[in-house]
């Protein structure tokens, strides 16, 4: 897949979207676009991330220089 398209500070360009779980607790970041997948991170609520693509339910995320999906019902 091609390189996403960056700013000059390396971040990706995409937009942007906030993190809203109902419970108010951090969601899982994951290396890919299910459950199968392990997290890369947890992503606090209310925290902003750059949504760069798209995988069935899952939303490519840019979060805090790192790489992974997040469930499209938990971005606003």
């Amino acid at each position: 897949t091609p390189a996403p398209t960056t700013t000059p500070d390396g971040a990706p360009v995409g937009q942007t979207m906030t993190v809203q779980t109902p419970d108010g607790e951090p969601v899982n970041m994951r290396r890919g676009p299910g459950l199968g997948y392990s997290n890369v991170t947890r992503v606090p609520n209310g925290e902003k991330v750059t949504v760069i693509g798209s995988e069935g339910q899952g939303a490519h995320v840019y979060y805090n220089k790192l790489y992974g999906y997040i469930k499209y019902s938990y971005l606003r």
